[in-house]
């Protein structure tokens, strides 16, 4: 059975003859007439009693409009349903996030989203970075919270959150007087001592 066919027999059965069906539907009318054709010959009954002046539903017709106005309800009732903003998830999911996540960023979130999706079943795998991502390799999860910066040719890495890290130093250090301090400042002199360090 074709939908458009169906369609044609709905404006048929509704306009009570094939010329105001065609208008209704922007075709010709021998289009609308094939198609009700096709649709009686794959069913094999007769839909319409037709003569030179009227168009009568048949029996068969008239069992076949009550299915049709169904399936147009379906339809229609999808068609709004999947363009709706508020759709559900349903089923579950796995995901990946590292502790400090789990601790200071998800726990709102988690509440917020299982409030409004209690059908939703959640698990979280907590792990260091380089674990979650091997569990995205491997399809395990859906996602992943981690530390960047991080690179992989079969991994998509979108920032979502930034966090300042403080320095804490002594009243006399030279960092003192600094509003922000890069992290390469930090880190090379800490590297030169224990390069002197492993050489003696």
């Amino acid at each position: 059975m074709n939908l458009q066919h169906l369609r044609y027999f709905l404006a048929v059965a509704r306009t009570g003859g094939f010329t105001p069906a065609a208008r209704q539907m922007n075709v010709t009318q021998p289009t609308v007439s094939s198609a009700v054709l096709e649709l009686e010959k794959s069913m094999g009954v007769q839909l319409f009693n037709r003569d030179n002046r009227h168009v009568a539903l048949t029996t068969e017709g008239r069992l076949l409009l009550s299915y049709a106005v169904q399936v147009e309800d379906l339809l229609e009732e999808a068609s709004e349903r999947l363009q709706r903003s508020d759709l559900e998830p349903g089923g579950g999911f796995q995901f990946g996030a590292v502790d400090a996540a789990v601790i200071y960023l998800l726990p709102e979130i988690l509440k917020e989203y299982m409030r409004r999706y209690p059908g939703v079943a959640l698990k979280t795998q907590v792990a260091p970075s380089r674990y979650l991502i091997d569990d995205l390799l491997m399809q395990r999860s859906e996602f992943a919270l981690i530390h960047l910066p991080y690179t992989h040719p079969r991994i998509d890495a979108v920032p979502i959150y930034r966090d300042d890290m403080p320095l804490v130093v002594g009243p006399a250090h030279r960092f003192v007087q600094c509003e922000s301090v890069a992290l390469a400042e930090v880190v090379d002199p800490l590297s030169r001592r224990l390069d002197f360090a492993q050489g003696d």
